[in-house]
Parts: structure tokens; sequence; C-alpha cells
């Protein structure tokens, strides 16, 4: 829809690892040199950055952002007030797989982060009013149950979301 917000829905997801350099998000892809603050802003991918991409998308519809890294959190909670508005604004929701100064686990028996492996079991399991779809109440709810659960409390996914309770996700059996 030109000019407004359309009825598509976008679901971004972002697993790597991220850092804090000056009070700034960075997303680092693998194998990126990460070994001095530097070195981060080199050849990280700055969340302001991140956030025109999210942004230009966000004109056609609504967004889903899960950002599985550690220190995720520090993406919506930066001191750059034009970031955080656009990641709360009504069209976009950002799960985030802790905190700002938080770790984004691993286990060497999973194939994947705590946060990602959470988040494919509730595709199956989050839809706690049976309606056959999985909202992001739903979704949020799931993550925070879940995710500590598998760290043994040392991570705590965080949501930023504004709007109704959009169903995103049929839920798969």
């Amino acid at each position: 829809m030109e000019g407004g917000v359309g009825g598509d829905l976008a679901v971004i997801q972002f697993s790597g690892h991220g850092d804090m350099v000056d009070d700034k998000f960075y997303l680092l892809p693998h194998g990126i040199d990460d070994a001095s603050n530097a070195a981060v802003k080199a050849n990280g991918l700055p969340a302001v950055q991140f956030h025109d991409e999210i942004a230009a998308i966000a004109r056609h519809g609504r967004v889903i952002l899960l950002i599985d890294a550690c220190r995720s959190g520090g993406a919506t909670s930066l001191p750059d007030r034009s970031l955080r508005a656009m990641l709360t604004s009504a069209n976009v929701t950002v799960f985030t797989s802790c905190a700002q100064k938080q770790l984004s686990l691993e286990h060497m028996a999973r194939e994947n982060g705590a946060f990602t492996e959470a988040l494919l079991v509730a595709l199956g399991r989050a839809d706690y009013d049976h309606d056959g779809l999985i909202g992001v109440s739903d979704l949020s709810r799931y993550l925070n149950e879940r995710v500590p659960s598998l760290t043994d409390d040392a991570q705590r996914p965080e949501v930023q979301t504004k709007g109704s309770d959009i169903r995103i996700f049929a839920a798969t059996l």
C-alpha cells in the first residue's frame, strides 16, 4: 500500500552474535573479527543501520523481528530515540533473546541457542487459547517461560510491541 501500512507481514530473524560498544548495539554475523571494540565497530552491523532496513520493510505492513544474540536487549534500549521509536511503533514487534547485559546461551546438546530452540517449539505449543493461531502474546508468554528454564534463569527474553495482539503463526501439530 503506497503511502501507508499494508496488510503484509514480514518475519525477520537474526541469529548470531551481538555486542554493546559505547552504548550502541551491533549485530555480529558469524566469522567477523570481534577481538576489540574497534573491530566490532568496523565489522559489525550497527543497530541504527539495521533500523533503516527494518523501517523500509515496515512501510509495507507488520514486522516481527526476532533477534537471538548476546546483549540483544540493547537493540531496544538504545539512547537513539528514533531507533527506539521505530522499534516500538504499532506495526513493529521485536523479540530479543536476552536483556542488554545478558548473554544469549547455546549448549552443545542443542543445535540452536536457547531462544531459537524455544521459538521452534513454540510454533507447535504456544497456542494458549486453542484457536489454531499463535499471537504475539502467546509467543511472548511461551518464550518468557521456556527460555529461563532452558538456561537455569540466566537468560530472559524481552518483547517490545504496541497495538493489538496480532495472530502471527498458524499453530503446527
